[in-house]
């Protein structure tokens, strides 16, 4: 009865119907139904067919601590484990029941950037730090630099039934790309900086940036009363850099390591890239870069640079709600 039960509820997982079920199995509808809405209903769990009831505690501890040793554990996994180490054996139906009780649940994987254990603090005390001060962050420039290639692939296709390699694409295996600087403030973005092919990022190279593409802009929407917000990469922080920055006036606003997630201008390449791949459509370097000049003028808007910046409000909430992990998206 209960390997039946497993093969109800596997076959129900899989999105089948209850006559899809009924006829793989070979039961009435109607009892298919019964079992499925018995074995959903909310009571202690106890699984039948263990040769030794006794052990139940103890496999059910394990399965819920196997789970938070792995986010990523197999079902399959859990139950191999469960028949080495208890000489028991359970089901997809007992793994999911367990699941249940525990209240662990399957989510879509979302990816954030790494934060060692120590920058944690320092993420969640500067967000701490911002709120208590009310800074609006409406005199600040978001600055990064990026590297932007030509991508033109789209994750999905529409294929006929008489194409069957239709979902294959082509895909240069070195695709060109390009190194760019911006900047992002609440009164609109600077001038992009498309760096040369034999133009690397240095401390020397970045202090020109700023001079030939922040100090303008600054002086332009701000009468150089702004700060310059830029995340701590070496070229950033270098004596030369910082020395040569204080020389030209330039107020930098601390920002916390390993934050990519509160940086608004981070949102900005997002927004290039995407419309790269399906406004823009570069073929080659020169058509890259035509775009993402045109990029600049047709989107950097004032109001877009705007309402990006002022999602740093609803990062720093979640970074300080989640004890200074990484955040992605509008809720964690």
């Amino acid at each position: 009865m209960a390997l039946q039960n497993d093969r109800l509820f596997a076959l129900h997982d899989e999105g089948k119907s209850m006559t899809e079920i009924a006829e793989i199995v070979g039961m009435d509808r109607r009892q298919v139904k019964t079992i499925l809405e018995s074995l959903t209903k909310t009571h202690d769990y106890h699984p039948y067919g263990l040769t030794d009831e006794s052990k139940w505690p103890e496999i059910k501890a394990r399965i819920i601590e196997m789970h938070r040793e792995n986010k990523e554990v197999l079902t399959y996994k859990i139950i191999k484990e469960i028949k080495e180490k208890f000489n028991e054996k359970v089901g997809l139906y007992c793994v999911a029941r367990v699941r249940e009780e525990a209240d662990v649940n399957r989510k879509q994987k979302k990816y954030g950037q790494f934060v060692r254990e120590p920058n944690r603090e320092k993420r969640v005390n500067w967000a701490l730090a911002k709120k208590d001060e009310d800074d609006m962050f409406t005199n600040v420039f978001f600055a990064d630099e990026a590297s932007v290639e030509i991508e033109n692939v789209s994750p999905y296709v529409w294929v006929f039934a008489d194409d069957p390699y239709g979902h294959i694409s082509q895909r240069v295996k070195h695709p060109q790309r390009v190194m760019i600087w911006l900047a992002i403030s609440m009164m609109g973005a600077t001038q992009i900086k498309i760096l040369g092919p034999k133009e690397n990022i240095n401390a020397e190279v970045y202090v020109k940036i700023v001079e030939e593409y922040y100090i303008p802009s600054a002086k332009k929407l701000y009468g150089n009363r702004c700060r310059l917000a830029h995340d701590n990469a070496r070229v950033h922080t270098a004596k030369y850099t910082t020395e040569k920055l204080a020389e030209m006036g330039v107020q930098v606003m601390p920002w916390p390591a390993e934050s990519p997630d509160m940086m608004p201008v981070e949102h900005a390449f997002a927004h290039l890239k995407a419309k790269l791949r399906t406004h823009y459509k570069p073929k080659n370097k020169a058509e890259l870069i035509e775009a993402i000049l045109k990029f600049r003028e047709e989107f950097l808007t004032k109001e877009y640079c705007r309402n990006t910046i002022r999602h740093i409000h609803t990062a720093m909430k979640q970074v300080i709600r989640r004890e200074g992990n990484p955040v992605r998206g509008k809720r964690d």
